[in-house]
């Protein structure tokens, strides 16, 4: 349609993850992993200004492209180095 409305048979969309009602802070929380669902968790955490996400112990980094010094305060630092991203 002209609004970018697509109509699509349930066996052709991709499963999600439409329980979640906040973007999860590791991917390994997400029920279905798949790029629609990852995607649109990323962008929900950017527009949250959270611009790292965990997929288990890897991390991923969302260039915010503006400076965003509460991100780098030493408690943010202690905080990130202590915590545990196994999912």
């Amino acid at each position: 349609t002209d609004d970018g409305e697509h109509e699509c048979n349930a066996t052709d969309a991709p499963l999600s993850n439409a329980s979640l009602s906040q973007p999860v802070e590791n991917l390994v929380q997400l029920n279905f992993l798949n790029e629609p669902s990852v995607l649109h968790n990323l962008r929900a955490r950017y527009e949250q200004d959270d611009i790292y996400t965990y997929t288990g112990p890897i991390l991923i980094a969302i260039n915010p492209f503006t400076p965003m010094p509460q991100l780098y305060s030493s408690h943010m630092m202690e905080c990130y180095a202590a915590a545990d991203h196994q999912g």
